[in-house]
């Protein structure tokens, strides 16, 4: 998995490169996130509207609340305290309590998000109340708008990889302007699993662009100001 550290890096570099967009809404201790799209909500199989797809709520205390505002009743929400993800595109939140019209009642079930490999995403929630009633919400789109169920958007993992592999050609240069020994295992193994993502035309392209960056903040701060820069880099850096 890509260390999210790299991207602070960059910010250490002073480089001026993007800091990655922010994933999600913070509201106080909870962090949300909206998925429009066409839907669903079935309770007991009769169909209770869906006009406005689906909000994801990360909660201070740890739990996670996936919310439909419903059309015939004012919301339903799936709620749990266990959320897994599976490599980069997929989760399941494993539900312990459903809300209908706030009302929170004791549910066995679970919620499962999907990115599929176009970009279009799949929510399927389904949960079984403990007073017998079935509750279901179905949602899908044509593409991701936030990260969702800890599943962030495919761009998300672009710009992360652009900044590593960019950083990356910072270090080379490094190595030959400032006469470094840099262990860059770490970060051949973090382009590695880049180049799936960004493609190898375009790794050699940002690799291009990290050396010529060094160079363009060496004539503006000097070679010793931005090899002192580069040393902050984890790897063990020595002259």
């Amino acid at each position: 998995m890509i260390s999210m550290s790299r991207i602070w890096i960059t910010l250490i570099l002073a480089c001026g490169l993007a800091t990655p967009a922010v994933a999600q809404t913070q509201v106080g201790d909870a962090a949300i996130a909206m998925q429009p799209g066409p839907c669903k909500v079935l309770l007991n199989e009769a169909d209770i509207g869906c006009p406005k797809g689906a909000i994801y709520s990360r909660l201070g205390n740890g739990r996670h609340l996936v919310n439909f505002v419903a059309k015939d009743i004012a919301s339903v929400g799936f709620a749990g305290q266990k959320l897994e993800t599976t490599g980069q595109s997929t989760s399941v939140l494993w539900i312990d309590g459903a809300y209908i019209n706030q009302q929170r009642v004791e549910a066995d079930g679970q919620c499962a998000f999907e990115r599929k490999p176009r970009g279009n995403i799949e929510l399927s929630c389904r949960a079984i109340l403990r007073d017998g009633r079935k509750l279901s919400a179905t949602l899908k789109a044509r593409e991701q708008t936030e990260t969702f169920m800890g599943v962030a958007r495919a761009d998300s993992r672009v710009d992360t990889c652009e900044q590593i592999v960019t950083v990356f050609g910072v270090i080379g240069r490094a190595q030959f302007q400032c006469n470094f020994r840099h262990d860059t295992t770490s970060w051949i193994e973090d382009v590695r699993k880049c180049t799936p993502v960004l493609g190898e035309d375009r790794v050699k392209d940002l690799m291009r662009q990290g050396m010529e960056l060094f160079d363009s903040r060496e004539k503006q701060t000097g070679r010793d100001a931005q090899c002192e820069m580069v040393k902050q880099l984890p790897g063990g850096v020595a002259r």
